[in-house]
């Protein structure tokens, strides 16, 4: 990047990239990424250089897994520890089910820099619960932006968010050979992980793609209500949502390709929502607390202790 980037990132921006290279503004004056080959590589902020990983380098043990979702109903489940049994996904501020103990989070996903803003503090206690973190530039920067040690003590993992692709203008992907991308409805999903993934405005979305990649056969949707009744943690100010428009332009076309060109039988999605908006028709659905006790835990995986 070139002295005249950083210093005046934006008018570079508009003079030489143009609007679809916009999102790239704020990497220009202390944000570098540099590529390791083989995948992987070292972020630079300032001072700090950072180690990340590739996701395809993460080995995983089992088939299924479970994905923590921040609807109202994960209330209703019995057990928590049982969502343990399962390679476990925690989103966003899910993981506060858990309490203030230690946990056993294999991987803790944050697609929206808005959350990292609003709440750090909740971003950052789900870092400090998992094994390993799973995240694009943008959220990255954003949290070494309030805390350049937030990632010392955990596995940092990198995946492309095609909304806002690392110093790339968007739809790229569209002109790559053999993209792995797949179009229906208005909406993408992505098979490749060198591809990246879309949200498509729902966190779960990016989650699906993420262990699809990794070869999971059997996913399980905890809280998946999308309903407007909020989240199942207190907010002191509710974040404001635009769901209802979400759910129809973006969130249910994405469920319903996914149901429709993903899902076979090799690879499923359960809604273990009960009171999920989304129609069993499109994702089929199982009582959460049922679901959990009716699966037995991996071999070689222990089973965390029952919250405090």
């Amino acid at each position: 990047v070139t002295r005249f980037a950083r210093r005046f990132p934006r008018l570079y921006i508009r003079l030489f990239k143009g609007r679809g290279f916009w999102h790239n503004r704020i990497y220009l004056r202390y944000y570098q990424f540099d590529e390791r080959p083989g995948g992987g590589g070292v972020v630079h902020y300032r001072q700090k250089s950072l180690p990340v990983r590739s996701l395809d380098t993460l080995e995983v043990g089992g088939t299924a897994a479970n994905v923590l979702l921040s609807g109202p109903s994960i209330r209703e489940i019995e057990d928590p520890a049982l969502l343990c049994n399962r390679f476990l996904v925690a989103v966003n501020g899910s993981h506060e089910l858990f309490g203030d103990g230690a946990r056993d989070i294999d991987a803790y996903v944050v697609c929206d820099t808005d959350f990292v803003k609003r709440r750090f503090a909740t971003f950052k206690q789900g870092v400090q619960k998992s094994k390993r973190a799973i995240l694009d530039h943008h959220i990255i920067h954003a949290a070494l932006q309030r805390d350049r040690q937030i990632f010392d003590n955990i596995q940092l993992y990198l995946a492309t968010d095609l909304i806002r692709p690392y110093m790339k203008h968007k739809n790229f992907e569209l002109t790559m050979p053999d993209n792995g991308v797949i179009e229906r409805y208005g909406v993408r999903f992505s098979k490749k992980y060198s591809t990246g993934f879309y949200s498509n405005s729902s966190v779960a979305i990016a989650v699906i793609q993420m262990l699809y990649w990794l070869k999971f056969e059997q996913i399980y949707l905890f809280g998946m209500d999308l309903t407007p009744d909020g989240r199942f943690y207190e907010e002191s100010q509710p974040e404001q949502t635009t769901l209802s428009d979400d759910y129809h332009k973006a969130i249910e076309p994405s469920f319903r390709l996914i149901s429709e060109v993903i899902v076979d039988e090799k690879f499923s999605v359960i809604n273990c929502s009960s009171r999920s908006r989304l129609p069993h028709e499109i994702i089929p659905k199982c009582d959460a607390n049922s679901c959990l006790r009716e699966n037995p835990p991996v071999a070689g995986r222990h089973q965390a202790a029952a919250p405090a």
